[in-house]
């Protein structure tokens, strides 16, 4: 191959851009000029709305560098262009470049491609490459668009991204959405429609959504997408059977990836046609979803095509190790309708989430199938009881939460729901530290407050039920019992903010009915504050209650404090919490009344 000499390659560089631009209907003035070049430009390109190249029609100018560069062969696909740094820091400073380089073969013939260099991308080439002399970039072939398409989208992209935006550091916090933009996918061409062969800018947006305001677009990065997703809720067929589920779909370079229920990972390469299916069930979840997915697979696995509205899945000329596969978990999915029944014994809802994690699938299904066998056929030699002989409240875990069951030694069934009449016959007595009087109280008691409240078999209608059959306002030792509680439950409304808690403590206030007398203030403070978390605000009912029992207790610092903190007189509220003692200060903050209190400072702290 004969070399051409450098003027020669750049004046058939030029020439090839010369007669892209004078395309009909392409509305361009190109101003390169050969032999006579700038530092880093080596010229313009005028950009029109018509083809009158008039002032008023002129929309912008587009700097240029051209490059002509002798090949033996055109290069397919995208080919790559090396520029001394220097080149970056001047474009950067410049607002960007549209660096086209051409091909020219010994014949003259000539092929070009782009790179449209804007702020963002050439501030992170500074940013990392900044100690390198020179860093290449690639570029795309002009042929899969038009140069006009090109310059146009230089100039929309090139005002979004002036240098005041780049350097400055609006907070993360600020950005109410993002954008993503793309100078070169185009999805309508086949040459341009693979997302993962092109960059994008992304934008985060300051004020989308406020009415009368111009969107404020802030670059912040110039990216390749390692993977896009999208989710659905949709009906999937499967031979002859039709399941409703959630799917997410992630497409990466070479493969793609379908999340069903969150639960099943479906992973196929994308290259090959047949038989490529990877399969993964990550966790439990949730009982209705395992009824979905487990024969969703088996018919799968046993060859059955699945038809998803945007593609289908299908094996064939399933071998052992399949055959293998589909009696594993036909054998899980024979399990998950047995334990449909203890589901419906404790009460628990099929759709409720146990909060296992990823890769705790068969600890679940071993979990469950202890609970099953103690339930369903009363074998409790799966988890261990201790002080086997004695009757007790028990909580059998599974993933991250819990239920309650009550343990019975002697009983026919010795595992039996906490919340259900299988305990209702039962009374159950208790004993003050340091006496043999005997009294009456709730069963649940028993139980810890945090247990009790999270558990999945809850059910607080068998919590007010078991508080009718003893007085729970008896005399004032049994009344601080009850009292305690009320309070355990109410702080842990504070925590979890579960109305049904701040129900189940008013519905046990309720019972009192003015006996014993010294309580009467306790109780109707207490009351007081649970219709202050209700109802954010005190009626004048009981504003004149709580100033009753102010003025009858002047004495008592600690009603006093509550009073106060009610009524949201924090500066007295504080006074009086001083004048507690240090002990009863302590006391004093492990209440509810301390969370209201507490509350009064950050409402001060915001005003």
């Amino acid at each position: 191959m004969s070399k051409l000499s450098n003027s020669k390659l750049e004046r058939t560089a030029v020439n090839k851009i010369e007669q892209e631009i004078n395309e009909v209907g392409c509305y361009l003035l190109s101003d390169i000029p050969v032999g006579d070049k700038g530092i880093s430009y080596d010229g313009k390109i005028d950009v029109f709305k018509d083809d009158s190249e008039s002032k008023e029609s002129l929309i912008d100018s587009v700097p240029v560098q051209v490059k002509g560069t002798q090949v033996d062969k055109f290069s397919s696909g995208n080919r790559s262009f090396s520029l001394e740094l220097d080149h970056y820091k001047n474009y950067y400073n410049g607002g960007g470049v549209l660096l086209l380089v051409v091909e020219i073969e010994e014949t003259g013939q000539g092929k070009i491609y782009y790179k449209q260099l804007l702020a963002k991308e050439l501030e992170g080439i500074l940013r990392q490459y900044g100690h390198q002399k020179e860093r290449a970039v690639q570029l795309r072939p002009l042929s899969e668009t038009k140069i006009y398409d090109v310059c146009r989208k230089f100039i929309r992209e090139r005002n979004y991204q002036p240098r005041a935006l780049i350097e400055s550091d609006f907070g993360e916090e600020n950005f109410d959405s993002y954008k993503l933009t793309s100078l070169t996918y185009n999805p309508e061409k086949e040459e341009t429609r693979n997302i993962f062969d092109h960059y994008f800018t992304v934008y985060g947006v300051i004020d989308s959504k406020t009415p009368g305001k111009n969107p404020l677009q802030v670059p912040l990065e110039h990216i390749k997408l390692a993977g896009v997703g999208a989710e659905y809720k949709e009906d999937i067929s499967v031979g002859n059977s039709v399941y409703n589920m959630s799917s997410k779909f992630f497409q990466e370079p070479n493969k793609s990836l379908c999340l069903l229920e969150d639960i099943l990972l479906l992973e196929y390469d994308t290259k090959k046609r047949v038989n490529n299916l990877k399969f993964s069930i990550k966790r439990f979840g949730n009982l209705t979803s395992q009824l979905k997915i487990i024969p969703f697979l088996i018919e799968v696995l046993k060859g059955e095509k699945a038809v998803f509205p945007n593609g289908v899945i299908h094996l064939s000329g399933a071998g052992e190790e399949v055959n293998a596969l589909v009696e594993d978990l036909e054998d899980i999915y024979d399990f998950l309708k047995e334990i449909k029944s203890v589901y419906e014994y404790f009460g628990i809802k099929q759709n409720i989430e146990i909060g296992d994690g990823e890769g705790e699938y068969n600890k679940t299904l071993a979990r469950w199938r202890i609970i099953n066998e103690a339930v369903m056929y009363n074998k409790c030699s799966g988890f261990t009881v201790p002080n086997p002989d004695m009757p007790k409240f028990l909580t059998l875990e599974i993933g991250t939460r819990n239920i309650v069951v009550f343990y019975n030694p002697v009983g026919t069934k010795r595992i039996v729901n906490a919340f259900s009449d299988d305990i209702k016959p039962s009374k159950f007595h208790f004993k003050f530290q340091n006496s043999e009087e005997k009294f009456e109280h709730t069963p649940y008691w028993l139980v810890k407050s945090n247990y009790l409240v999270t558990a999945i078999n809850r059910n607080f209608s068998y919590v007010k039920e078991s508080f009718k059959d003893f007085d729970a306002y008896k005399d004032d030792a049994i009344f601080g019992v009850t009292n305690e509680f009320c309070l355990n439950y109410l702080k842990m409304y504070d925590e979890l903010k579960d109305i049904e808690i701040l129900e189940l403590v008013e519905y046990i206030y309720e019972l009192y009915n003015g006996y014993p007398k010294g309580v009467s203030e306790i109780v109707v403070i207490n009351q007081v504050q649970i219709n202050l978390r209700k109802n954010g605000k005190l009626s004048s009912d009981e504003v004149s209650l709580l100033i009753g029992i102010k003025n009858s207790k002047p004495d008592n610092v600690g009603i006093q404090f509550c009073v106060s903190v009610l009524l949201g007189s924090r500066q007295e509220a504080e006074y009086y919490y001083e004048k507690l003692s240090k002990e009863d200060q302590t006391f004093y903050s492990d209440l509810p009344i301390y969370h209201l209190f507490k509350k009064s400072y950050k409402k001060e702290e915001m005003k």
